[in-house]
């Protein structure tokens, strides 16, 4: 029987609480060499691949950004991904990225999807006047054009900062807010604007 796991290294007992789940978390790190795979993000391809490869232990690397997977360029990056059994791509764009950087590795790249839930995401009927947005991106970008805007809009629009929220309160901006602003840069997985 197949089972997963989520194990945060640096701190095993992480536990997120933005939103709900009933993800099953690894409380230690110790593995089994013969039954046990490790997907990785790509961000820490490079020194996770390569602690993997040593101990033995095979691997996949998730790429929800295409554009992030160049972090750490050089041969370390070029061995992540050789030595990859399983190459995961959030989009098609991104899928794209990793082909084109590594050509020989397209045999073992697979589009996954993103889901949404679309009773929780939803665009109500009754909007209202709110530009929101999320400044986590581009944060200094957010902070200039939300000050400027905030000089021209009208008296009965107001500008609101998706921030510090939980998944309920983000869901709930979105849906009644009538525009939302984008701060972002290569993105290969633009999932706010979903």
């Amino acid at each position: 029987q197949l089972t997963s796991r989520i194990l945060h290294p640096m701190n095993t007992e992480f536990n997120c609480t933005w939103f709900r789940h009933n993800a099953q978390f690894k409380r230690n790190l110790e593995f089994d060499l013969e039954n046990d795979f490790v997907i990785v993000p790509e961000y820490l391809a490079v020194p996770h691949a390569r602690l993997l490869k040593e101990i033995g232990l095979r691997y996949g690397i998730y790429v929800q950004n295409g554009y992030l997977m160049v972090r750490d360029i050089g041969e370390d990056l070029d061995d992540a991904y050789r030595n990859a059994d399983l190459i995961l791509a959030i989009s098609d764009d991104t899928a794209e990225c990793i082909k084109l950087a590594y050509p020989k590795c397209a045999d073992r790249v697979y589009r996954v999807h993103y889901s949404v839930n679309p009773e929780k995401f939803n665009a109500c009927a009754n909007k209202e006047n709110i530009i929101c947005f999320m400044p986590r991106k581009l944060e200094k970008h957010s902070q200039l054009v939300t000050f400027f805007l905030d000089k021209k809009i009208p008296l009965h629009w107001r500008i609101e900062s998706i921030d510090g929220l939980d998944e309920d309160g983000v869901a709930a901006i979105l849906a009644k807010s009538k525009i939302f602003l984008s701060f972002s840069e290569f993105e290969g997985c633009p999932l706010p604007p979903v």
